[in-house]
């Protein structure tokens, strides 16, 4: 009977945990300071993995060059054998130099231009472009400022930039491999058939502060998440995310076992039981966060191990509330009892 109260206690703050975890005291950190357990994944594979170069992809800077100078370096790429030439960079108004500027973006073989959701195709310069592929450059957040963490290669009529320049054909979404790789970055002056053949070259600015925006990793220009992108679709390793109905099961697991240790560790006295439980507590949750860790870093799985976390944090608030009601008219009798025998 003794044993049964304890599952009995845990069953309850489990039940009690699950409505109390979406209370906005308990989720401040998830919903305004825009936490992600995949910025965690990412950071330990960056950490505890070598950084290669990636071979398929090089950036081009064009900072602070004049259109018809990146129309000429465009071109020079495409000369030189590259695969595609993926120039990030948006023309929106009219110049003497515009006739320069078309001839020597059509004479492109396999040219992609930028493009927004908003205002498809609406260059002047890129409108007399007929040879070119579109992508649209909108990066995927939940929010504006937000971190860039997932992407979308497919929209009913546009591909993504990335997508386009990979000659992706599949509808592909997932979260952006950030971790482990980098990019070779080459200037006007680095242009040749060993630098760019067969590679696809993303041109853009590196230092435009108007195009810069928050990661996992940091904040990156556009042009470079672009190629994080590009990266994660050809090798085909976005982590593929657990459904929410197992996410729910594994959390409600959890939480149970949580519960029920916190109801034995509560029957035993001593500081040195609660330290104890405490201990066992912290390693499960440390093996909790490694065992998602090495799902998404080397099986390409991402479980998002925050709902857990929460659920856990409303536990020991449900837990606390629950019993210490239910106890308090007790600890009230025998205080009262106590003073009547004095």
């Amino acid at each position: 009977m003794k044993n049964s109260i304890f599952w009995i206690k845990a069953l309850a703050t489990t039940i009690l945990a699950i409505p109390a975890g979406y209370l906005p005291i308990l989720t401040p950190f998830e919903k305004t300071s825009d936490f992600a357990m995949s910025d965690f994944y990412i950071r330990t594979a960056n950490r505890t993995r070598p950084t290669t170069l990636c071979k398929d992809i090089v950036i081009l800077s064009v900072d602070n060059l004049s259109r018809k100078e990146i129309a000429t370096i465009a071109q020079l790429a495409d000369s030189n054998g590259a695969k595609s030439v993926a120039l990030d960079v948006f023309m929106k108004w009219k110049t003497e130099d515009d006739y320069y500027v078309i001839n020597a973006l059509s004479s492109c073989h396999n040219l992609i231009l930028p493009s927004s959701l908003t205002d498809e195709m609406s260059s002047p310069v890129f409108n007399e472009i007929t040879n070119a592929q579109y992508g649209y450059t909108n990066l995927e957040c939940n929010w504006e400022g937000a971190k860039i963490r997932t992407f979308s290669s497919k929209t009913s009529s546009l591909q993504s930039f990335a997508a386009a320049a990979c000659d992706s054909k599949g509808d592909t979404n997932g979260i952006i491999r950030y971790d482990c790789k980098d990019f070779e970055i080459l200037y006007p002056e680095d242009i040749c058939a060993e630098s760019v053949q067969g590679k696809i070259v993303f041109i853009g600015n590196l230092n435009d502060f108007s195009d810069c925006h928050p990661t996992p990793i940091g904040v990156l220009p556009g042009v470079l998440i672009h190629a994080f992108i590009a990266r994660t679709i050809l090798d085909s390793n976005s982590p593929k995310p657990i459904s929410k109905t197992i996410d729910y099961l594994i959390a409600i697991i959890i939480v149970f076992s949580f519960a029920l240790l916190h109801s034995f560790n509560n029957a035993i006295d001593g500081d040195f039981a609660n330290f104890l439980s405490r201990c066992i507590q912290f390693f499960l949750l440390y093996v909790l966060y490694m065992s998602g860790a090495i799902l998404f870093i080397n099986h390409n799985i991402y479980s998002d191990l925050s709902l857990i976390i929460i659920l856990v944090a409303a536990m020991l608030w449900a837990y606390d509330m629950l019993f210490g009601i239910i106890s308090t008219p007790k600890a009230l009798n025998k205080k009262h009892k106590r003073r009547t025998n004095k």
